[in-house]
C-alpha cells in the first residue's frame, strides 16, 4: 500500500489518554467566536468561567469568573495547561489590570470527597460568579451547565 494512502494515526503507536489530552490542547485556539455570538444575542456582560484542580488525585478544586472588556484581546492567553508557570503569571498580571471583574472561589478536598469532583467544581464555579462585582448576563463555561440564571451556551465547549 503507498505510503500516502496510510492513515497518520496508523503510522504512530497508540497513544495514552494523557497524551492525546495534550495533543488536544496543543491544537486549541483561544478566540472570541463564543463572545460574539452572545453579544450577537444581545449579550452586555460575558463571563468566562473555568476551573483548575479536576484532574488531580488531591487537593481543592479551583475557580475563575472573569469580566473582560468587549474586544478585548491579550495576546498568548490560552489553557493554561499548555503554559509554563512564569507565562501564566505573566497573563495572570495583564487579567487582573484589564479585568472589569474577577472572582476565584475553591472547594476543598472533603467536599469533593462528599459530592464528588463534578459537583464540588460546579459550586465552585457558580461561587465564583456569584463573587463577581459585576453581574453578567451571559456566561460562557467550559464542558458543563451551571445552575445560575445567566444565559449559557448550549455549547460544552465554549471556552474552546
Amino acid at each position: 500500500m503507498p505510503e500516502s494512502l496510510i492513515e497518520p494515526e496508523a503510522l504512530e503507536p497508540e497513544l495514552s489518554a494523557s497524551a492525546r489530552k495534550m495533543r488536544m490542547l496543543k491544537s486549541l485556539v483561544c478566540g472570541n467566536r463564543y463572545e460574539r455570538a452572545a453579544r450577537a444575542g444581545g449579550a452586555k456582560v460575558v463571563a468566562g468561567v473555568d476551573e483548575v484542580g479536576r484532574g488531580a488525585l488531591f487537593g481543592p478544586v479551583v475557580a475563575a469568573a472573569v469580566i473582560l472588556p468587549e474586544g478585548c484581546r491579550i495576546p498568548g492567553l490560552r489553557d493554561s495547561k499548555q503554559l509554563i508557570r512564569e507565562e501564566r503569571e505573566r497573563l495572570a498580571r495583564i487579567i487582573e489590570r484589564r479585568a472589569l471583574a474577577m472572582a476565584i472561589q475553591e472547594v476543598d478536598s472533603e467536599t469533593i470527597d462528599r459530592i464528588n469532583i463534578y459537583q464540588a467544581t460546579r459550586v465552585a464555579m457558580v461561587a465564583a460568579v456569584c463573587g463577581l462585582a459585576l453581574a453578567p448576563d451571559h456566561l460562557l463555561v467550559d464542558a458543563m451547565r451551571l445552575d445560575h440564571a445567566c444565559a449559557q451556551p448550549a455549547s460544552s465547549t465554549a471556552i474552546r
